[in-house]
Parts: structure tokens; C-alpha cells; sequence
């Protein structure tokens, strides 16, 4: 089955004033997605404001860039993001999936701004939840709509810690299955599902032999 995530910005920039523990499990995750079965929930203004964070953090970081290079899904997608963003001017690939080139992840798009999607009752419990920027609304509303397109549990994977807790306080008051990780702790439930996969294949492989 597919992993479906929602990934906050933060959760893909290996650089700046991080824990370097943090840095390590985005460097990680970053490896680890391409080469599993993933959809990716983005709208184009996610993945816009994606470009503009990567194009700043860069540049400000060029020293840490040239000591640990983009990890693979970072790298594919920056590769790609700004012919992606001209194709999403149009609706043509909204609410299709797109193979993200030289991986095996695929990006749903959404809408062009998942925000304007939600249902005006949900929408009013945005005030209970204190000061929120623009990108941040959009990851959670990402959050809100596409729990009901995963046909397995979502994962909503961030690295900012206010904004991990106002997830969850959504997901409270909203009564969401979805499941809000730190990119450490996806990383630790992929490599225990790798684990447990490659225990089952040996299994299957020692009780074929008889």
C-alpha cells in the first residue's frame, strides 16, 4: 500500500538553526520517500511557496549546501518545480497524480489553493487556534481535505514545533484520522515497516524452499 503525506516546508529544509538530530532525519526521509510507493498531497500554492522557501534557504545556507548536498526527493523536485508550477497555472493536472521523475512518489494536486476548498463550518474553527501564516493554513487545510482521499492513514509530518501542536489541536477539534509526525519519527516507521517486510519475504522464501 501507499504511504500518503502531507509534508509541512519545514519538514523538507535540512539547513539553518535546526538540531542537527532533526537535520539528519530530514537528509534521511528526503532519501528514504523516492525509493517508496508515495502520494504526496500538494496544491500549487504549497508547492509555490515550497520554491520560494527552497530558492531562499539555498542561498542563505550555501555552506551547509556544499557540506551536505539536496537529498534525492529534494534535489528530483527542485529539478522540476518551476516547469511544475507553470503547468498548474491551468486545471488540467489538478486532482491527478504526477510521478515525481526518477522516483517512485507521485504528487496528487489538490487544488490550486486548498484553503479556499474547506467547508465553511471547518473554517470557523481556524479562529480557536491562534496566529496562523498563509503556508501554514495551507498544510493544514492540505491536511483537512485529503484525509478523506487517503485509503490508508494520513501522515502529517512536521518539523516546527508550534505548528506540530496546532495540528494536533485540529485534529481534535475536528475529529481527524490522521497521524502527525516529526520527519524523525517517519523515518523510524519506515525503517520498522522495511524491517518487518524484509522478515516476511525471508519467511516466504524458507517455507518455499519445502
Amino acid at each position: 500500500m501507499p504511504l500518503y503525506v502531507v509534508l509541512d516546508h519545514s519538514a523538507l529544509i535540512p539547513y539553518g538553526d535546526k538540531p542537527e538530530e532533526e537535520k539528519e532525519a530530514i537528509r534521511r526521509l528526503g532519501d528514504l520517500l523516492p525509493r517508496r510507493s508515495v502520494v504526496w498531497y500538494v496544491s500549487r500554492s504549497y508547492l509555490k511557496t515550497l520554491y520560494m522557501v527552497f530558492s531562499r534557504e539555498l542561498k542563505l545556507y550555501r555552506e551547509e549546501l556544499k557540506r551536505y548536498p539536496l537529498p534525492r526527493l529534494q534535489s528530483s523536485l527542485m529539478k522540476v518545480l518551476k516547469s511544475l508550477l507553470e503547468l498548474l497555472d491551468t486545471k488540467v493536472w489538478h486532482c491527478r497524480e504526477r510521478e515525481l521523475t526518477g522516483t517512485e512518489l507521485k504528487l496528487h494536486v489538490v487544488a490550486r489553493t486548498a484553503f479556499k476548498h474547506i467547508d465553511p463550518e471547518l473554517q470557523a474553527m481556524w479562529g480557536r487556534l491562534g496566529s496562523l501564516s498563509e503556508d501554514d493554513l495551507e498544510v493544514l487545510a492540505l491536511t483537512v481535505i485529503c484525509v478523506s482521499y487517503a485509503s490508508d492513514p494520513l501522515h502529517l509530518v512536521i518539523a516546527d514545533r508550534p505548528l506540530l501542536q496546532t495540528a494536533e489541536q485540529l485534529a481534535q477539534l475536528a475529529g481527524l484520522k490522521v497521524r502527525i509526525l516529526t520527519p524523525k519519527q517517519l523515518v523510524e516507521l519506515i525503517s520498522e515497516d522495511t524491517v518487518y517486510l524484509n522478515k516476511a519475504l525471508e519467511l516466504e522464501c524458507w517455507s518455499g524452499t519445502y
